[in-house]
């Protein structure tokens, strides 16, 4: 369901009208293999899209602030509502409240996700916006005859000046380090324990302890994901002993964290300046920012939705009798039959766990299992690209800059990061929030697809990793074990030793 309501057909071609858009896409096909997800577009359709896309936000960058903030509201919006699921007590409910409750949030959550269609076609395929910017950049550094990346520029003046939950989660905890700093007893819990030890013992300091559950409710979630868990108490303990273990200038850190958007926000304008970009184009830059950190917050508003949404799924599987997984690949358009009529599904739903298909056209939805699936999708044209394996080096865009040696490791799925080791270089056809630890391990990152607004570009930034983006091929031609020279930079992949 996390992909579908993404990829309703109809829902999406109706969002497109809304938003002054004449094409639209014909058809989406989601394969799903156990936990690995793929989607398919028509490529005509998707390419249509994205040069009507481009072309709007070319044309009319007072549409695209619009549509910036409209995405900001509705995400806002799915926040609240996920909120009032948390606080209502599931078991009192009688299954048609339930199933009303469930509904209300699908309805905020497809207002919410939609929006991606919009920033995701224009970046997907050939990152036009980006490379309009950059072209754009390029041409006023030139013309200014300074010295200065295209890259570090871009970097700059795409960085969002609002804060993202994972900053306010930062910040919220280095609060409570300073509390704990300042008690030498509580100090030398946390410096001379284990963190189980700490656990246990910190119910002896109840402001602390309150503090710590209320951090647990507040940010979690930001760890769910797709599927959970979320973080618990232990790990946010592991997180401030190590913060206090560092003798990290805590009230230094408290202040550069309270002084970041002034900075980026002073930067940005000294830049701009310098550079002499002209209202368009700085209008463009404020939807690519937008872009920035509405993808952030998206994000961050799915995961607490999801992670609010699973109590209504395991409230449905104890009625039901059935396991969590099998709940999960209920679709929303079955969900009030089965749940009201109480209708068995149990087989149903373990061969939709095993492998299954959903093709979406403008009048039906096609759930296909097992063999049958399997035939349907080898009779498909799908697009296969053509590769050399010979090739020695890689171009692409740079997300984040820097320059690093590594071991790769191609990581598409929760998975492949079994063994990933600190310090190799990541490659993925498109880095997602649930390939985060092997992120945080990583000297670098290549993807295949995606622009200076995708995943793997926000999240380099904020780990200040070395990352190039838009290789398109990088997962074919790299393996597992080749020694890489990651020139972010210059967006310059060189393989030293296959």
């Amino acid at each position: 369901n996390v992909t579908i309501t993404y990829m309703d057909t109809p829902l999406a071609n109706n969002y497109f009208k809304e938003m002054g858009i004449k094409n639209c896409i014909g058809q989406t096909l989601v394969e799903l293999d156990h936990q690995s997800v793929k989607l398919f577009f028509p490529i005509k359709d998707y390419k249509n899209l994205e040069q009507e896309i481009f072309a709007k936000f070319i044309n009319d960058p007072d549409w695209g602030l619009k549509y910036i903030k409209d995405s900001h509201s509705r995400t806002a919006n799915y926040f609240v509502v996920s909120k009032k699921v948390y606080n209502t007590n599931l078991k009192k409910l009688t299954d048609r409240q339930l199933v009303d409750l469930y509904q209300v949030q699908l309805k905020a959550e497809f207002a919410m996700h939609l929006t991606g269609w919009i920033q995701n076609t224009v970046e997907m395929e050939n990152q036009l916006f980006t490379k309009h910017l950059l072209g754009y950049l390029k041409e006023k550094i030139q013309a200014k005859k300074v010295k200065l990346s295209v890259g570090d520029v871009f970097s700059l003046l795409t960085s969002p000046t609002e804060e993202s939950y994972a900053q306010k989660e930062y910040r919220s905890l280095l609060s409570i380090a300073q509390k704990i700093k300042v008690d030498k007893k509580m100090m030398g819990l946390f410096l001379n324990n284990e963190d189980r030890i700490i656990e246990e013992k910190i119910v002896e300091y109840p402001e602390i302890d309150k503090l710590l559950n209320q951090h647990v409710i507040d940010f979690g979630w930001l760890s769910y994901q797709y599927t959970g868990p979320g973080w618990k108490k232990d790990y946010f303990i592991s997180i401030l002993a190590s913060i206090l273990r560092q003798d990290i200038d805590i009230k230094k850190a408290v202040v550069e964290e309270e002084n970041r958007f002034k900075k980026i926000k002073s930067d940005q304008a000294k830049k701009i300046k310098e550079l002499s970009i002209d209202q368009k184009h700085q209008q463009l830059f404020e939807i690519a920012k937008g872009i920035v950190f509405s993808k952030g917050f998206r994000k961050d508003s799915m995961f607490y939705g999801y992670y609010c949404q699973d109590f209504i799924s395991r409230e449905i599987a104890r009625r039901l009798y059935l396991s969590i997984d099998q709940v999960r690949n209920i679709y929303y358009w079955e969900l009030e039959d089965i749940l009201l009529n109480k209708k068995k599904v149990a087989d149903k739903l373990t061969a939709r766990l095993n492998y299954h298909i959903c093709l979406i056209t403008q009048k039906k939805k096609i759930i296909m299992s097992g063999q049958k699936a399997k035939n349907f999708m080898t009779s498909l044209e799908i697009k296969q690209e053509q590769i050399d394996n010979d090739i020695k080096e890689l171009l692409g865009d740079c997300a984040s800059p820097g320059k690093v040696r590594g071991v790769a490791r191609v990581v598409n799925t929760q998975a492949d990061m079994e063994l990933f080791e600190t310090g190799n270089i990541l490659i993925s056809i498109s880095t997602s929030p649930d390939l985060m630890p092997a992120i945080r391990k990583s000297a670098g990152i290549i993807t295949d697809i995606g622009g200076m607004t995708c995943h793997a570009s926000i999240v380099s930034r904020e780990l200040g990793k070395p990352c190039v983006v838009g290789t398109k091929i990088a997962t074919k031609v790299i393996k597992n074990g080749d020694l890489l020279e990651l020139n972010a930079t210059h967006g310059k992949i060189t393989l030293i030793n296959k």
